[in-house]
């Protein structure tokens, strides 16, 4: 069943406040913070920005509407999509090392 117009929009605003409210000092800690409340470590090493070699994509997920929550505190609410998606990229990128995963490669 798809959901109507309007309930789609609750939905999202919904989302956005509550991601809006967990805040960061700066935009790489509040994008890091909001990224780490919603994709477990395990997911976070099976994607990436753009799904290539294998990995699911995340910039085709509605969860990439965490940009609107980034803007919501005071502190990044200038920063734009591109500065965002640089962070996200990144804190994809280091999923391996989280959680233990650079030590288990180094044993």
């Amino acid at each position: 069943m798809k959901l109507s117009f309007v309930s789609d929009k609750i939905v999202y605003h919904t989302k956005i406040s509550y991601l809006g409210m967990i805040g960061g000092t700066n935009v790489k800690e509040t994008v890091w913070r909001l990224l780490s409340k919603t994709i477990n470590n395990i997911l976070a090493q099976q994607m990436n920005w753009t799904g290539v070699n294998g990995k699911r994509a995340f910039k085709n997920l509605t969860l990439k509407d965490v940009f609107g929550a980034v803007r919501r505190n005071s502190l990044t609410s200038k920063v734009t999509d591109e500065e965002i998606e640089v962070i996200v990229k990144r804190w994809f990128q280091l999923a391996g090392d989280r959680a233990g995963g650079r030590r288990a490669r180094e044993n």
